[in-house]
């Protein structure tokens, strides 16, 4: 969207009318600025969450994980119920999905990719093999070799069969978006467990980057309609519309004030596990390597990840597995470069 030039960027909007930025949560702006430009509006914004099921946890009499937990916390709490049930409940899972990737090396601080993320210039190369990036998936293989991790593959049917298997109690815990809280809450209510996305131990958490999508102005269209679609956007961000769209949909506020707004307060109070993903978005500082991957053409970065994911579960070689889908993908970015005029 940045490069295509079709675009004006908000931030001219910004500046002509004064608008008070600062309201927006800074972790929902930063993965949509570029040389301190606000390029586009944050709307339904995600975070990965971490859910386990409470009432799976008390009925094998295992000590939940903490709300900031780290990768042997999840181990410990995955082990356990695998022990405690005999094999009968599995303990964890990870969709081969090449975004939960980035946010475990997020998490811990490292880019994917050169010039901090494409944030500071145009990548030229990916790395996909560093030590977080290795640690990320050692620990993932230290559950599937100890048998508490069920493998459900990739893809759309991996994701519901892995809600499906986990309010069936046949699965303790899992990562997916925090959009699906709600309907996670519907059905377990207060037996949904809710963390923050797992950091490597003894590191504190570095913070993941926001999901979700953003609101955009053409620039093709007569100024007196970018101006009304201007209007529609302060409106759409602002903190009662915000408030209201998480409580109806599950996507996370991007505006500060929406939390103050009675419609969340009163959700919040009777069910604070709804608040847990918010919180996380709202206590990450923005920097480089949690603000997502400024890069062009980055979903075959994503099906190269997604397919070592696939191979490391199955049991190939880690470092193997992730050099090969960073070779695949660096070939992609070079030609990509080359035929944009961008080295």
């Amino acid at each position: 969207m940045y490069h295509s030039g079709f675009t004006t960027p908000m931030q001219k909007f910004v500046d002509r009318d004064h608008y008070d930025v600062d309201q927006i949560i800074p972790g929902a702006k930063a993965i949509v600025m570029r040389n301190s430009q606000l390029l586009a509006m944050p709307f339904n914004a995600s975070q990965t969450a971490l859910y386990y099921n409470k009432a799976v946890l008390r009925q094998y009499g295992i000590t939940p994980p903490p709300v900031d937990p780290t990768y042997d916390d999840i181990t410990r709490v995955a082990k356990a119920i695998h022990d405690k049930s005999h094999g009968k409940v599995k303990g964890m899972t990870m969709e081969a999905y090449s975004w939960l990737f980035e946010q475990l090396v997020a998490n811990a601080g490292v880019p994917v990719a050169n010039h901090n993320n494409g944030h500071t210039g145009n990548a030229t190369k990916v790395d996909f093999t560093s030590p977080a990036a290795i640690n990320a998936m050692k620990w993932v293989k230290e559950n599937i070799d100890y048998g508490d991790f069920m493998n459900f593959g990739s893809g759309g049917n991996a994701a519901a069969n892995e809600a499906a298997s986990f309010l069936a109690e046949h699965l303790g815990i899992f990562m997916q978006s925090s959009a699906k809280t709600g309907q996670l809450y519907q059905v377990l209510k207060n037996d949904l467990g809710v963390t923050y996305f797992p950091r490597p131990n003894g590191q504190k958490a570095n913070g993941i980057a926001v999901g979700g999508a953003a609101l955009w102005i053409a620039n093709d269209k007569p100024s007196a309609v970018q101006d009304g679609a201007w209007e529609f956007t302060k409106f759409l961000a602002s903190a009662q519309t915000q408030a209201d769209w998480q409580a109806k949909t599950g996507y996370l506020a991007v505006n500060k004030g929406a939390k103050d707004e009675p419609t969340l307060k009163k959700l919040f109070k009777k069910s604070p596990v709804l608040e847990v993903s918010g919180n996380q978005m709202l206590r990450t500082k923005p920097n480089n390597t949690n603000s997502g991957v400024f890069v062009d053409g980055w979903v075959p970065a994503r099906t190269a990840i997604q397919t070592a994911m696939q191979q490391i579960f199955v049991g190939q070689d880690i470092r193997q597995a992730l050099q090969t889908a960073e070779n695949t993908y660096n070939k992609v970015l070079e030609s990509n470069n080359r035929a944009n005029g961008r080295h």
